[in-house]
Parts: C-alpha cells; sequence; structure tokens
C-alpha cells in the first residue's frame, strides 16, 4: 500500500470512530442552550421504574421517560425565569423549606420521594433554590 492509501484509510476510520461516540454525550433536551444531563435522565427514569415496579404499578418506560423528560425541561425553565427575574432563596430560606417538607410528611417518606425520583437531597435543594 502506498502512504497515500495508508492515509486515507486512517482517515476514514477516524471519521467512522468519531461519528460512532458523537452521539454518547449528547443531551436528551435543550432549554434555552442549557443541556438536560442525559446520565442524570437515565437515573432518574431507572429510580421511577423501579418505583412502579415495587408498588405493583404498570410499567411503561416511553411514558416514564416523556413524563421525566417533560418534568426537567418546566423545571429548568422555572429555574432560568427565577434566576432572570433575581428571585434566587437564600440557604437559610431553602433550609427551611425543606426541613418543613421533611417535617410534613416524615422522613422516610421524603427519603423515598428522593429515591423515587432519581434526585439527591442536595439536588432537591437546588430545585427548591
Amino acid at each position: 500500500m502506498t502512504k497515500k492509501t495508508i492515509t486515507i484509510a486512517l482517515l476514514i476510520v477516524a471519521l467512522i470512530a468519531a461519528f460512532m461516540l458523537s452521539g454518547r454525550n449528547r443531551p436528551e433536551a435543550v432549554v434555552n442552550g442549557e443541556p438536560i444531563d442525559s446520565a442524570k435522565l437515565q437515573k432518574s427514569i431507572a429510580a421511577r421504574i423501579a418505583s412502579h415496579k415495587e408498588s405493583g404499578s404498570p410499567v411503561e418506560a416511553d411514558l416514564i421517560r416523556n413524563a421525566i423528560i417533560e418534568q426537567m425541561i418546566t423545571q429548568m425553565l422555572i429555574q432560568q425565569g427565577a434566576v432572570e427575574a433575581g428571585i434566587v432563596g437564600t440557604d437559610d430560606e431553602v433550609g427551611v423549606k425543606v426541613e418543613a417538607v421533611r417535617d410534613r410528611h416524615g422522613a422516610d417518606v421524603f427519603a423515598k420521594y428522593l429515591v423515587d425520583n432519581g434526585i439527591t437531597e442536595q439536588q432537591y435543594y437546588d430545585i427548591v433554590r
């Protein structure tokens, strides 16, 4: 083989590899230029499906996936609107609200909510903020 043929073959292989890998970290959706994290979405979907199975509810993965994407988009729009309007809660204000929810529903129910929705307590604080 000539040097030119080897170079072209390597270029083709590189382009194919780049094409195949290009979709791996692509966001599921973009809200006003801000991507929805694919890993976070998948984790939320898995948690919701597990919760449905545990409770004996029917599992319709496509409906669950669409509902979670819609929730994430809505949450991002609310957060973006709040930032744009200059409405951001202080750490103390957010802490009081989160503790009120935990107290109203109980620590076990609150923890189950976090698991069912595939979020951490810190992520919940960020949502409340």
